[in-house]
């Protein structure tokens, strides 16, 4: 099984060399980690004790901000170098100033991994979520490297619990602590023998409510929005934003204005929404060039920047999260700490929040486009929209406190390196 693992990254590699030419995100990633070695001996300080942090992309970066600030706010003389699998994240990231550096990960072979944790010689290392890369791990554990993974989830159709996902159960148990975000997940590591696993908290709340908290206007958006209620789109795919034709041509609809945050920027993408919306759309990164006249008749913007999604939202009234008609899902719980109404796609099962503020009722979930044309009727009225997101909120304030928890587990290791 080592061997097919070992095989299948290395023709995933080679697939993304190939690609890369004609592939911008692909040759992100093949660029990003060439000559990594060198790259990253020149970031490492030798009088420094370091802890790693990986984060597969993005949205893992954010599940884990919190116990990163944390981690950098009581023990500040303790280095941290995170790592991301993904561009995506890597990218918007890089640059970020509450660690000692960013870096790619190298690619999981033994040589690799063995070459990684020499340069950087970490105390302790942290997974957030995802990415279970087995030659790092095995590392991990022959050096006797305190390992964590936080803000876990699993469920009884992954790999682990296959009858072939031996080696990949194994790694589990070289976990020195795992945090599950549930009760589902502690009982089925417990089923399959693996008992370092305590249960707090998704971190992402704590995230979230960090976010709101900080005070935030949208003074540079004020001309477009002017007198209209905003219905916003986040991190939307295509085939999310052709759901929500009939909304826009909704007589109901001259009463709004409508934000779209797409989860691509790339030119192609841009093109294919100015394409949607007829060139009629405006852009945020343009709207110093636009009139206030062409503003207050613009029906659509299109917010064509990175990392403001969440902090946006505090402007819209209703919220369509995008993702559901496509892969999955993205994060609800953004919206959802500003007390609004919010529709998701189809593709939500995988998320507990989904489930449980469905079941709740402040967030609605759609099949199709006449299902969001429902919504956005019947939310017409402020003190029904007000009373749906007022759920979110409040299933939001219930969560809070997983950063808390997992830093009291930490708190040995990191004391005995800082």
């Amino acid at each position: 099984m080592k061997l097919i693992y070992q095989v299948a990254i290395l023709l995933y590699a080679g697939l993304l060399k190939a690609i890369a030419p004609f592939n911008a995100k692909a040759k992100l990633w093949v660029n990003g980690r060439y000559n990594w070695k060198i790259r990253q001996q020149q970031l490492y300080d030798a009088n420094a004790n370091y802890i790693w942090i990986h984060c597969a992309s993005l949205g893992e970066f954010e599940q884990g901000r919190p116990v990163i600030e944390a981690i950098r706010e009581t023990y500040p003389h303790l280095k941290i170098v995170l790592s991301f699998f993904s561009p995506s994240g890597y990218e918007i990231r890089k640059n970020y100033n509450r660690v000692d550096a960013v870096v790619y990960l190298p690619l999981d072979t033994p040589a690799n991994a063995k070459a990684f944790l020499e340069i950087w010689k970490p105390k302790a290392a942290l997974f957030i979520k995802y990415e279970f890369w087995l030659n790092y791990l095995e590392q991990l554990h022959l050096l006797t490297i305190p390992t964590f993974l936080i803000a876990a989830n699993f469920r009884a159709n992954q790999l682990f619990f296959k009858w072939y996902g031996g080696l990949f159960l194994k790694a589990l148990k070289a976990y020195s602590l795992i945090v599950v975000q549930n009760e589902r997940s502690l009982n089925l590591l417990a089923k399959y023998n693996v008992k370092k696993v305590i249960q707090a908290p998704d971190t992402r709340f704590d995230r979230v409510q960090a976010v709101a908290n900080q005070t935030g206007t949208a003074t540079e958006m004020q001309d477009f929005i002017d007198k209209y209620k905003v219905f916003m789109v986040g991190s939307a795919w295509l085939a999310d934003l052709k759901q929500l034709t009939a909304v826009l041509n909704s007589p109901l609809a001259a009463e709004w204005k409508f934000v779209i945050v797409p989860h691509e920027i790339d030119e192609e993408t841009l093109n294919q929404l100015n394409t949607l919306y007829n060139q009629q759309a405006v852009f945020y990164t343009r709207l110093a060039t636009y009139s206030t006249v062409e503003l207050q008749q613009a029906k659509v913007l299109i917010v064509d920047v990175m990392g403001q999604l969440a902090a946006m939202y505090r402007i819209a009234a209703i919220v369509f999260v995008g993702g559901g008609f496509g892969k999955s899902i993205h994060n609800i719980l953004e919206p959802g700490v500003y007390g609004l109404p919010i529709i998701i796609g189809p593709k939500h099962h995988k998320f507990q929040e989904a489930l449980d503020l469905i079941a709740k009722g402040g967030v609605v979930g759609v099949n199709n486009a006449q299902d969001i044309l429902n919504c956005f009727e019947k939310w017409q009225n402020e003190a029904l929209r007000r009373q749906t997101g007022a759920i979110n909120s409040k299933y939001i304030q219930a969560n809070l406190g997983g950063t808390s928890i997992i830093m009291n587990h930490l708190q040995s290791v990191l004391q005995s390196i800082a």
